[in-house]
């Protein structure tokens, strides 16, 4: 919440405002800012569990993890940051958020985790090392697998991507961009009875629902304004 409450900020320096595209960022900064705190973390209760104090454990996450979270964030940052080269005012403010939250996320857990960390310890009797559990999320166990099995993973692995590929741009599969305003929008009722009403009206493009009055002076375009009428009641 900390990294979302400081891109917004950010995003209303930067543009003023949000769209209903750009502010997907939030989702995208919990998703992967979180992934910061589980590395520099789990880290540090190792640190613990091994007898060092709460200072020395996170010198040593901070020293070994930090460095990998930081070229994590450095990579990730700038993949985001690359839709910036959109014409889709919509994805690149996307980009430009995301890339900014997921700087920001790197402060957050680099000094913020470990001053609520350290607060915690020194609360009521102290944090025990021994009631300290790192999630290892079966990586052990898979590792031990890969070293076994590596040849047919890799084989299984590479065999997949060749037939995606081949798949996706070969013949009628060619992967197409579809720069539609109208495939943005949510499937509805309503969206459909304006472009049925926007087609019988104007007999050309749904985009276009408008009639334009015109005349050398005041006087004559509103004359020209009872040819509303005819058209208004085909509309109806």
């Amino acid at each position: 919440m900390m990294v979302v409450c400081w891109t917004i900020g950010v995003g209303f320096l930067l543009f003023g405002k949000l769209n209903m595209i750009s502010c997907a960022f939030a989702a995208v900064l919990i998703g992967l800012g979180v992934d910061y705190a589980i590395h520099i973390y789990n880290r540090y209760v190792e640190e613990r569990c091994l007898g060092n104090d709460v200072e020395t454990g996170f010198v040593n996450a901070l020293n070994y993890t930090g460095r990998g979270v930081f070229i994590g964030m450095l990579t990730t940052s700038m993949a985001f940051f690359a839709l910036k080269v959109t014409r889709f005012s919509g994805l690149s403010q996307f980009g430009m958020l995301a890339g900014c939250g997921l700087a920001l996320a790197l402060p957050a857990m680099v000094f913020v985790l470990p001053a609520l960390v350290v607060w915690r310890s020194k609360k009521g009797k102290g944090e025990h090392a021994r009631a300290l559990h790192s999630s290892n999320f079966f990586l052990p166990q898979l590792s031990s697998l890969i070293e076994k099995r590596y040849k047919a993973i890799a084989a299984i692995g590479v065999s997949i991507a060749i037939i995606s590929l081949i798949y996706t741009f070969t013949g009628n599969n060619q992967v197409k961009f579809d720069e539609r305003l109208a495939s943005l929008r949510p499937d509805n009722k309503v969206f459909d009875l304006g472009k049925e009403i926007a087609k019988k009206f104007t007999k050309k493009s749904p985009a276009r629902l408008m009639l334009l009055i015109t005349g050398e002076t005041e006087t004559e375009a509103l004359d020209n304004a009872d040819g509303l009428i005819p058209r208004l009641k085909e509309l109806k």
